[in-house]
């Protein structure tokens, strides 16, 4: 018994790691996001390796873009800008409330950069740029319903109609 338990511990402490390499892998893609297929590497090799290559002009501009869309797993689709614009915008806008509440998403590239950033209570529109090649990923935004604007816009209503005498 003594003898079997010390060649297992014997076994294990001399024995080689079995721990495997994986390797996110793809091959002239333009965004990571189609870079996510993971593969053995072989027994040999040590670490993983990201190569990037530019071909064109050197300062070309790629942003997400999309139009309108519900979601932002909808707006992953890449486009090289044109010359001329140097910017990758996003556009988020909400309005309504609790479960009717609905937001949009736009995103494009811009040779200028708005800044909009408008809440009226029921409903927003905020617009972030950046100016770096697949910058525009998050569709977060500051849009919120504004549960203030909202009471203070009653009020106001309210005393505008008494003032009124209706």
């Amino acid at each position: 018994m003594k003898a079997s338990l010390l060649a297992v511990v014997a076994l294990i402490l001399c024995a080689d790691q079995a721990n495997a390499l994986y390797c996110y892998t793809c091959d002239w893609e333009q965004s990571n996001w189609r870079c996510l297929k993971a593969e053995k590497c072989s027994d040999k090799d040590e670490y993983c390796v990201t190569n990037v290559a530019s071909v064109g002009i050197v300062s070309s501009l790629f942003c997400y873009t999309c139009d309108n869309e519900h979601s932002n797993w909808n707006c992953l689709k890449t486009y090289k800008c044109e010359d001329h614009e140097k910017y990758c915008t996003t556009t988020y806008s909400s309005a309504g409330l609790g479960k009717d509440r609905s937001q949009r998403i736009t995103k494009k590239c811009s040779a200028f950069c708005p800044t909009i950033d408008l809440n009226i209570g029921i409903a927003g529109v905020a617009t972030s740029c950046c100016e770096t090649s697949l910058c525009n990923i998050s569709g977060a935004s500051s849009v919120k319903t504004s549960f203030t604007m909202i009471a203070l816009g009653i009020l106001a209503s309210l005393a505008c109609i008494l003032r009124l005498g209706f």
